[in-house]
């Protein structure tokens, strides 16, 4: 097990808690073109271009700070993430979001007894209209 120091506010937090701590919406940050790769492999060669078009109509619309309130609703649309890279000690914390092996070593120094890790750029997939990318996608990212 790796020497992931645990600091002393995160001690004595968990101290006075008396009870797990458990994160019920962790999100696995793929490294987006090694998922590219897989669903590639799952669904053919064009398959990857497909899925980010296929996210880009249907739910990450980048043009969400330039929608009314109204149109936001009548389209259904997302907000960007604002979360997606850590602020402080990156390299780490990024890498620790993207390898589940990793996150599971740091639990402790987070603070976290357990975590239920949901993958980021796939966790609409299902809401995917082309039947063809829904299932490439579900294929690859699982894979």
């Amino acid at each position: 097990m790796d020497d992931f120091a645990v600091s002393p506010a995160v001690a004595r937090i968990r101290e006075q808690l008396g009870h797990p701590v458990i994160d019920s919406d962790g999100h696995l940050v793929e490294v987006r073109p090694v998922a590219m790769e897989y669903i590639a492999r799952a669904g053919g060669a064009d398959m990857a271009r497909r899925f980010a078009e296929e996210q880009r109509s249907t739910f990450l619309s980048r043009d969400w700070y330039g929608l009314t309130d109204d149109e936001r609703r009548a389209r259904w649309t997302h907000r960007p993430p604002f979360w997606g890279e850590p602020l402080r000690n990156r390299g780490l914390d990024l890498a620790t979001a993207s390898f589940p092996d990793l996150m599971y070593r740091r639990l402790d120094q987070i603070g976290i007894d357990f975590t239920v890790l949901y993958p980021t750029i796939g966790i609409n997939r299902q809401g995917y209209l082309d039947d063809e990318v829904r299932r490439a996608s579900c294929r690859g990212l699982n894979d």
